[in-house]
């Protein structure tokens, strides 16, 4: 019933599988620092579990108070609650957290004269702990406060996406009709040739490369087919009206009737 690493009875037996038993907080500061039994030396695979058997028959065991002084005789079980609660030959420490330790037996005594035993001292206390619970208050309304402003960004946070996709939806809708209508005013436009087929000083037209263009008359022998680079249309030798010799630059009748 001695356990062989404090040399004292058992305090909550514990076991490991090899059945050698010790008390719970010796067996556990062993295994912390060791994966053997500290009698046989097998190695030790799992926890040290509770011996019943053995704790049973120390809680019936007849004992006496380890103070001398006292007299008190009872079970093993009952021990530990004795020298707790109430022997009064054991060092215990003042209720009043001074410092002073002393036997329980000269408490009363010292709490008369001990010197955290004064009412200003309670009422300073109880003042700190009041502003602590103010304080303590006030932190948790900030907190809720400033959870439910985080909520509220967050969905600020969506409406603000949610507007800039659109936007951006808006932006890339517009610069593609703007492409669109450069590529029209493009083809609707001719560099040197004027909407009335000749330039104002009677010299005929230029392409877009600065050539000279000449107008095409009707050829019914000629089967001529090609695209005008205005309107892009497939057109004959009938349509043709403006016609660069170098580059091949064309203009059907359509759009430039003159």
């Amino acid at each position: 019933m001695i356990c062989v690493i404090d040399r004292r009875v058992f305090a909550d037996p514990h076991g490991l599988p090899c059945q050698h038993c010790f008390c719970k907080a010796c067996i556990d500061t062993w295994l912390d620092q060791n994966s053997v039994c500290p009698l046989c030396k097998k190695e030790v695979t799992g926890p040290a579990m509770r011996n019943t058997t053995i704790k049973s028959v120390l809680d019936a065991l007849d004992v006496k108070c380890s103070h001398s002084e006292c007299g008190w005789e009872g079970k093993y079980g009952q021990f530990e609650s004795h020298i707790a609660r109430e022997c009064m030959f054991e060092v215990v420490a003042c209720p009043l957290e001074c410092g002073e330790r002393l036997l329980r037996a000269a408490v009363q005594d010292h709490m008369r004269g001990c010197p955290m035993n004064r009412p200003e001292i309670i009422v300073g206390l109880r003042q700190e702990t009041k502003q602590l619970g103010e304080k303590l208050g006030a932190l948790e309304s900030k907190l809720a406060e400033a959870q439910k402003t985080s909520l509220d960004q967050t969905a600020k946070l969506g409406e603000l996406e949610g507007r800039l996709a659109s936007l951006q939806g808006e932006r890339d809708a517009q610069a593609e009709l703007i492409t669109k209508l450069e590529k029209q005013l493009l083809m609707a436009q001719v560099v040197g040739i004027s909407t009335e087929g000749q330039q104002k000083d009677g010299t005929p037209p230029c392409c877009s490369l600065g050539h000279p263009m000449r107008q095409c008359g009707f050829d019914p022998h000629t089967e001529l087919i090609k695209n005008c680079d205005l309107c892009h249309n497939l057109i004959s030798h009938r349509d043709l009206r403006w016609h660069c010799l170098i580059c091949d630059y064309s203009a059907c009748k359509h759009c430039y009737p003159m």
